[in-house]
């Protein structure tokens, strides 16, 4: 492989590992939510 397709290749890694670090942290943050609404509803 070409050095500039392996440069493409590792900032396209890249870019896909920060999305997944977002999707869970926005997921975690949904979840709190949930739970905070769930225990709301409880009482």
């Amino acid at each position: 492989m070409s050095q500039k397709q392996w440069d493409t290749l590792s900032s396209l890694t890249r870019c896909r590992g920060n999305l997944l670090r977002q999707h869970d942290h926005i997921v975690s943050l949904l979840h709190r939510e949930t739970i905070f609404w769930d225990s709301l509803f409880l009482f």
